[in-house]
């Protein structure tokens, strides 16, 4: 075999892939999207090396023949990890009967080939598949043949058929998605200007479906265009590769609900989610060891504060939240509250825990996530950043986080769906 510069440039897709596949791997955080998306860069990868052997144009006949073999068994199985992907990174839920039900076609389809390769013998399957690629159709001296009929269905026509059955559905859902999940070329354009952030579920959509584009104009054109034109097949496999770093990227940002085009590229630190997590999950432990402590060591507790005090706190807080928004001040701490509120942060913690049965930190995002709902319907052509940055929020990343966590949908979702509402 010839390892020339075509050789590379139509091996690069392969490349990226792998690269892609040992990034994933070191990622800690591996939870369900994660291994599906490992999963899928396994199949990917095989899918790749089995196309790139098949694309060579000094590839040997049984070289192509046991490659061919690969991608048909391979690809329809890598479009049903991309639709159970698709569904999991949107829906955040698993459905086994749901994901299960994509891999019967595939499997039917691979049992049926085998069972045929293994009746008909490689021997004569390979000197089929170089009559065929001889030819460019059924050879004549094999119409007599069931068997042969039967292969050739099955590994082409049914072939292709599962496939464009499987992208369709893709498609289609990606479209209706993107339009549910507040998806705009504004925004779009703001993140490749970085002028704005964009959620790296978009953007992984996106790129997904562009290399699915690829794959289907390689597939309508022929392998025998690609032969006999090197380099537009060294141009689509090199184009190919930028849309799956591209893919790699996005995967390294899935977890945050937006990210700028630096963060992106990694150019730019993203939110640290391990340490956010475990630092809130303490100040989360030590405000209810604070709350306990009023009962353990002597101080009066909530219960036994007098009513005046009581109502001295609830008008104080109801006054600093509800008329100065004191919650709009990025970094605000329990101590400035309680300073502000005329008690300390014992009672005013308890205060809160036993009013509104939550902490003081989830209270102060409450409230900034309700006047985010309003602020972002009166400005909806400003920028996420803009809007985290007006609601006291650090970033962009932490507002979409936190939004996601208490109402349910992203910000960009839960806007487009109330702007929609308001126009019905």
């Amino acid at each position: 075999m010839i390892f020339n510069g075509l050789y590379i440039c139509i091996s690069l897709p392969l490349i990226v892939t792998v690269i892609g596949f040992v990034l994933l791997s070191l990622n800690p955080r591996k939870n369900t999207t994660i291994r599906i998306l490992m999963a899928l860069a396994v199949a990917g990868s095989m899918y790749f090396f089995g196309e790139s052997q098949y694309n060579y144009k000094y590839s040997n006949i049984h070289v192509a023949y046991w490659t061919l073999q690969m991608v048909v068994f391979v690809a329809p199985l890598t479009m049903a990890f991309i639709n159970c992907f698709l569904y999991r990174l949107y829906y955040e839920k698993a459905q086994p009967w749901y994901h299960y039900l994509w891999f019967v076609l595939p499997i039917i389809l691979c049992t049926a080939s085998i069972l045929l390769q293994i009746l008909i013998g490689s021997d004569e399957l390979i000197q089929y598949q170089w009559r065929y690629d001889e030819l460019h159709h059924f050879p004549d001296e094999y119409r007599t043949q069931p068997l042969f009929h039967a292969y050739h269905f099955i590994t082409l026509l049914l072939y292709k058929l599962t496939l464009a059955f499987y992208a369709i559905w893709e498609f289609t859902f990606v479209l209706s998605i993107l339009k549910r999940t507040g998806f705009s070329f504004h925004d779009y354009k703001n993140f490749l200007f970085r002028k704005g952030t964009l959620p790296p579920i978009h953007i992984l959509t996106i790129c997904i479906c562009i290399l699915m584009t690829t794959v289907a104009i390689k597939v309508a054109f022929g392998r025998y265009y690609l032969l006999d034109h090197e380099w537009v097949n060294a141009i689509i496999a090199i184009f190919e590769a930028v849309i799956l770093w591209h893919i790699i990227l996005s995967s390294s940002c899935i977890e945050y609900s937006e990210c700028s085009l630096r963060q992106f590229l990694g150019l730019e630190p993203k939110d640290d989610l391990s340490r956010i997590e475990a630092e809130e999950q303490a100040a989360k432990e030590k405000e209810a060891a604070e709350i306990e402590a009023t009962s353990r060591v002597g101080e009066p507790t909530y219960i036994e504060l007098s009513e005046i005090t009581r109502h001295q706190i609830a008008a104080k807080l109801h006054e600093l939240m509800d008329e100065e928004k004191i919650f709009l001040q990025s970094g605000l701490k329990v101590e400035d509250v309680a300073r502000q509120t005329g008690t300390n942060r014992y009672y005013l913690s308890r205060y809160i825990n036993d009013t509104y049965r939550i902490n003081f930190n989830d209270y102060l995002n409450q409230q900034r996530i309700e006047f985010s709902k309003t602020y972002m319907l009166q400005h909806s052509d400003m920028m996420l950043e803009e809007i985290a940055e007006a609601c006291g929020f650090i970033s962009a990343q932490a507002f979409g986080r936190k939004f996601k966590e208490i109402v349910g949908v992203p910000p960009r979702t839960w806007m487009t769906q109330n702007t929609l509402n308001g126009r019905n």
